[in-house]
């Protein structure tokens, strides 16, 4: 069996969403060892359709399954003492982190990544989020098409004359989870040459909004 060029990283999932989950997807395709971590009811891309023989069920979500692939799992509740015990030992034997909760909400439970980098200097956290970890925006929610929206590509799409039109699909997550293992990529290439992690700080909105760049 071939090895892929991450082999040997590891690597941490506690993202719900696509473009977080895409980007631990593509980490785990070039061969990092993912571990998914979901909270005790499982993570929300579980309860989302389409869903296989139509049969609702989180054991059933194509998006799920399709963007899980290659990984391990199991369950881990953050807001007990003992769960966030738990993750700051894992945080230890690990390379990668990739987190898509809101800015700020990891730190809230001494999870964030100036507390696990007093653990391990050498791991890279990567976090994804609508409008990235700081700024005017920074707490603000933001689905699919706001990030969309925001990100000025939906003005040069649709009828001339009309009001704007988004294209189909979860591009703007898509894109925010490719960036995402891309800049993750960079961080490992410079964590070999230093030995030092980072914070790679992924605005969604931001990813898109580059493509309009000429």
């Amino acid at each position: 069996m071939l090895e892929g060029v991450l082999s040997g990283v590891k690597v941490l999932d506690l993202s719900e969403d696509i473009a977080g989950s895409f980007c631990a997807r593509l980490l785990a395709d070039y061969g990092a060892d993912v571990l998914k971590l979901e909270p005790p009811g499982g993570a929300a891309l579980r309860r989302m359709g389409p869903f296989y023989h139509d049969e609702p069920h989180p054991e059933k979500s194509l998006f799920f399954l399709l963007l899980n692939l290659n990984k391990k799992g199991a369950t881990l509740n953050l807001e007990t003492s003992a769960g966030q015990a738990i993750l700051k030992r894992l945080a230890q034997h690990v390379d990668v982190i990739v987190e898509t909760y809101s800015p700020d909400y990891l730190a809230s439970l001494t999870l964030g990544y100036d507390d696990l980098r007093q653990l391990n200097p050498s791991l890279i956290m990567t976090s994804i989020t609508p409008f990235g970890q700081s700024g005017p925006y920074a707490d603000y929610k933001g689905e699919e098409i706001v990030e969309y929206a925001m990100s000025m590509i939906m003005s040069i799409s649709g009828l001339q004359g009309r009001e704007p039109l988004k294209h189909g699909g979860f591009q703007a997550q898509y894109e925010g989870g490719l960036f995402a293992a891309g800049a993750t990529a960079m961080a490992l290439f410079a964590q070999q040459s230093s030995g030092q992690g980072e914070h790679v700080d992924v605005s969604i909105t931001e990813c898109v909004a580059s493509t309009m760049m000429a």
